[in-house]
């Protein structure tokens, strides 16, 4: 469109064909561009032209736009190149479109050919734009067998018209072979949880108790829901860092959460060391026991030095610390212990 000073009421529109591409059978692509060829004159040339939109005094040159698609030769191509795509389904949904987008999403999710004549067309259009967020327990077969759900929620989903969120949703029904109902999903989904945001805790807890308890430690405070279950989380890996029964009801249904929370936050900063040595411990079993047995073999003394054994990791740690040295930073000198590769002894004045 160029605009001239005196002319804004009528602009003149300037137009170009620059990209072509064309598709096999399989709709694999093949991308040409109009440029010259070697200084021997304008053709098409396969490959694609490195141009984009960019602004030249009072034009701007945008390439690869969405347009109108021949609406003459769609019926033609509907039922022979055309037919097992599902792009003349989903072309009678929109005037203007990009028919490459489309390709490049069936092949990444050759599923959307099932979903756009499904009419699922929430669906449709965000597997279009995320097609890498789409799983399929088939290749082939039926579209609920494909999508991993059963008849009855693929129903579900074409009457919601459901997109993605939903999806996950009625997946985790099909698996935990639990029905949930839509006010419980819709519920989640206005939080911003999704199932995979649940499992620390939902193998202990039903979707239905996990949302009665959010909604309960929630209370009057101004943290949203998605908030609480963070603090949830949170508490119950703090819990097993510090050796807590996290199989425990008590535990790990806590009734006061941000309580239990902020005493194990204290308790932590209180006793790190020996925080630190029981993670180490499950990381490297065998160095208690090793240790526990190097005072009988190394321990010595004389009025001048004394050589000691540590009996523990925390023994390690604490040394570390004491001396600012890197004993109780690296864990390659613990992998070796384990091993029994090295020990550590530690030197004193008698």
């Amino acid at each position: 469109m160029a605009v001239g000073k005196d002319s804004y009421r009528n602009p003149v529109v300037l137009s170009s064909e620059e990209n072509r591409y064309l598709y096999d059978k399989d709709f694999n692509e093949t991308a040409f561009y109009f440029d010259d060829y070697k200084n021997r004159g304008a053709r098409w040339i396969q490959g694609e032209a490195n141009r984009g939109g960019y602004w030249y005094y009072y034009y701007r040159y945008i390439s690869n736009c969405s347009g109108a698609v021949y609406p003459t030769t769609i019926p033609d191509l509907a039922k022979k190149e055309l037919k097992m795509s599902g792009l003349p389904e989903i072309l009678k949904q929109k005037s203007v479109f990009r028919p490459r987008d489309y390709f490049i999403s069936l092949r990444r999710a050759p599923v959307l050919e099932q979903l756009v004549k499904a009419n699922l067309y929430k669906l449709s259009q965000e597997v279009m734009n995320y097609s890498e967020k789409i799983s399929c327990t088939q290749q082939h077969g039926a579209l609920h067998t494909r999508l991993g759900i059963s008849r009855n929620a693929l129903k579900r989903l074409r009457e919601q018209d459901g997109g993605l969120e939903y999806l996950v949703w009625l997946q985790e029904e099909n698996t935990s072979a639990h029905y949930l109902d839509d006010d419980l999903i819709f519920w989640f989904m206005n939080n911003n949880i999704e199932p995979k945001d649940l499992k620390f805790i939902q193998p202990k807890m039903s979707f239905v108790q996990i949302r009665n308890y959010l909604i309960r430690q929630k209370g009057r405070r101004k943290d949203s829901i998605s908030q609480v279950l963070i603090t949830w989380r949170d508490y119950l890996s703090m819990a097993k860092r510090i050796k807590m029964d996290t199989d425990d009801e008590i535990v790990y249904r806590t009734s006061q959460l941000y309580q239990r929370h902020k005493e194990i936050i204290q308790y932590i900063e209180e006793n790190r060391l020996s925080v630190t040595a029981g993670e180490l411990a499950d990381k490297y079993p065998n160095i208690n026991e090793i240790l526990s047995g190097l005072d009988k073999k190394y321990e010595y003394g004389n009025e001048i030095f004394t050589v000691l054994a540590p009996h523990c990791i925390e023994d390690i740690l604490k040394e570390g610390q004491a001396l600012h040295h890197c004993i109780d930073k690296k864990t390659e000198y613990l992998e070796r212990i384990n091993e029994q590769e090295t020990y550590i002894l530690f030197l004193r004045k008698t």
